[in-house]
């Protein structure tokens, strides 16, 4: 390796993944460290002078094709790479006053590169573009008066949202009222959302009051939506819109109208946001990943929506394991997903590794939008306008297990067709409010899986048949398909050996949902037992 027979540098402690590359948790408030060590083994000495130097550099990337258009293609399929450096920090490892004399051996040189508070956006890899992260360890020394001469590696380092950072997000609760007086042409409506701050798995919810329409309501339409945003030369803006909705919900009225004086028509809208498919939110100086609850109200008099309401939405990233073990490669999070992949990734923490402690956050403090830049940044994307841009209109999912998948619940009477459940009332209701059957939403079924975790014993091979069913009913699972464990006598031994396939055409679970969330399960505690014999080995 050049004037070098060994010239590498790892990552200590919290800051080394099992692969041996680095990690790093900064930003949100919270400063750290980076903490590694240079390994030097040089044939020939050095002079007097030479020094190590560590240098961390953070970039964010777009990808543009020659007409100057996003280009969705990735990195080696693009015409121009837009960059922008947005930190940049330096320490010295050691200085060799003396210069260095080998004897042979591999000298081992230790550092602490400090990481400040702001600034630092957690590791992003889209097709559009990405954030990222270099540590350039350079050894630097002269020959002579004249000529400087220098060698150095360059190795990725991710970066991820603290967990400090992530508990700060979810107690700052972030409620939304917006209310649109009634026109002649415009219906009257208020939406309220008690917090807008959410893991991916949780639900949202949103009371909904339509006071006055100026002619008779055909339909109500409710998403949750995510697009990324990408900027290139110029301020040049390209969106990235995902396939489909994390969730939605269509409701069709058998032609209703509301007037002055009539009693206000009610939802209690209850949406999950999928896991599979959720990003955390992201601002970072050329990408940012936005989420919203997207409400439009069509009237009789159009197929354009009457009213569209647009309430920003924060998803806060889970929680990592930066106090317990190594993070895998954040290339390989949307891998890990069953369904259809996103083209993007961001390192946001293991998307299946939540705390051990449930959260039990308060939810009824006052906070302002103003408080959080991610919020301060949506407030001033809330829309409530008439037509709605054909690229931000409804979709409906068409792929079946992706409608069983959704899971979503909702409190809507009347001839609504949602994904995940059909109201069994054909009935329309003025006011009605139901809750999730899970309990809160706030809490995500993730969270359950690890409480329980901890009060079964750390091998799932020994549970035995009822602390089996323990486990499938913390996934969320009902009742009847817990007793189909119980009742086959699935034990530890076989529980782990359960296929996708198993689960649907030997034990019946009829589902998607409820088969996608116990394979889940499996396939975390099978990396668990993985991740404990690579430490034990």
């Amino acid at each position: 390796m050049g004037r070098f027979d060994v010239f590498e540098v790892k990552g200590h402690g919290k800051n080394l993944r099992a692969d041996g590359g680095i990690v790093a948790y900064a930003g949100w408030g919270f400063s750290s460290s980076i903490e590694g060590c240079v390994k030097l083994k040089a044939p020939k000495p050095l002079p007097r002078g030479a020094k190590i130097i560590a240098e961390l550099a953070g970039m964010t990337s777009t990808y543009w094709t020659y007409g100057n258009k996003l280009n969705l293609e990735g990195k080696d399929k693009t015409a121009t790479v837009h960059t922008q450096q947005f930190q940049k920090l330096q320490v010295e490892v050691k200085s060799f006053a003396d210069g260095l004399v080998p004897d042979g051996s591999v000298l081992k040189y230790p550092f602490e590169l400090a990481l400040p508070s702001n600034g630092m956006f957690p590791s992003f890899e889209g097709t559009g573009g990405r954030v990222y992260y270099t540590l350039k360890i350079t050894v630097t020394w002269s020959e002579s008066l004249l000529r400087a001469t220098t060698e150095d590696i360059e190795v990725p380092v991710f970066l991820f949202v603290p967990n400090n950072g992530v508990n700060k997000l979810l107690k700052s609760v972030s409620r939304f009222n917006h209310e649109v007086p009634p026109s002649q042409e415009k219906c009257g409506v208020s939406i309220r959302v008690p917090t807008t701050n959410f893991r991916p798995g949780d639900s949202v919810e949103a009371d909904l009051a339509i006071y006055f329409t100026p002619f008779k309501i055909r339909m109500l339409q409710v998403s949750i939506r995510s697009e990324v945003r990408y900027l290139g030369p110029s301020n040049k803006e390209g969106i990235y819109k995902f396939p489909r909705p994390l969730s939605e919900i269509n409701e069709s009225f058998a032609l209703i109208k509301v007037n002055n004086g009539d009693p206000a028509l009610t939802r209690k809208l209850v949406l999950l946001i999928d896991p599979t498919l959720a990003q955390p939110s992201l601002e970072s100086p050329l990408i940012s990943v936005k989420t919203r609850l997207q409400v439009n109200i069509v009237c009789d008099n159009s197929e354009s929506p009457n009213i569209t309401l647009q309430v920003p939405l924060m998803i806060v990233p889970l929680m990592s394991s930066e106090d317990t073990q190594p993070l895998p490669d954040p290339s390989d999070l949307i891998n890990q997903l069953a369904l259809p992949p996103s083209p993007m990734s961001i390192a946001s923490g293991s998307p299946r590794i939540i705390p051990r402690d449930p959260l039990s956050l308060p939810r009824g403090q006052s906070f302002s939008l103003d408080q959080s830049p991610l919020i301060r940044s949506y407030s001033n994307d809330f829309q409530s306008s008439s037509p709605v841009s054909p690229n931000f209109g409804p979709r409906r999912i068409s792929e079946a297990s992706m409608q069983q998948g959704l899971g979503v619940r909702t409190s809507f009477d009347g001839n609504a067709s949602q994904s995940g459940s059909v109201p069994s009332s054909p009935t329309m209701s003025r006011t009605r409010s139901t809750r999730s059957s899970r309990g809160s939403p706030r809490v995500g079924y993730l969270d359950a899986i690890e409480a329980v975790k901890s009060e079964l014993p750390s091998d799932p091979m020994s549970w035995t048949t009822q602390q089996v069913g323990m486990f499938v009913q913390a996934t969320g699972a009902p009742e009847d398909v817990v007793q189909l464990f119980t009742g086959e006598d699935i034990d530890g031994s076989i529980f782990m050996s359960l296929t996708m396939e198993d689960l649907k055409t030997v034990l019946n679970i009829p589902m998607f949902s409820h088969r996608h969330r116990i394979m889940k399960a499996i396939q975390e505690l099978e990396n668990s037992i993985a991740r404990k014999s690579s430490h034990s080995s």
